[in-house]
């Protein structure tokens, strides 16, 4: 599977251009410094806003990982795949 183009350009807008290379589909928050835990309140608020979506507190405890967001927004009909 490969990670939707618009969530790279999300992860690289909260956590560096240089992170653009480690986004890929098994990447977790240990394999990627800058994804600290500030990053990630940052980055679950800026994916609500690029997908037009609004996460639970649960859904939002199960992203992290780039496949788990990938699959949250699949729930959630908007990848358009």
């Amino acid at each position: 599977m490969e990670v939707d183009s618009r969530l790279v350009d999300v992860f690289c807008d909260q956590l560096g251009e240089d992170c653009r290379d480690s986004i890929v589909i098994t990447a977790t928050m240990d394999d990627i410094e800058a994804w600290d835990s500030l990053a990630f309140i940052n980055l679950v608020m800026a994916i609500e806003e690029k997908f037009g979506v609004k996460f639970s507190m649960g859904e939002s405890a199960q992203m992290y990982s780039v496949a788990n967001i990938m699959r949250l927004l699949e729930e959630k009909d908007v990848l358009g795949g």
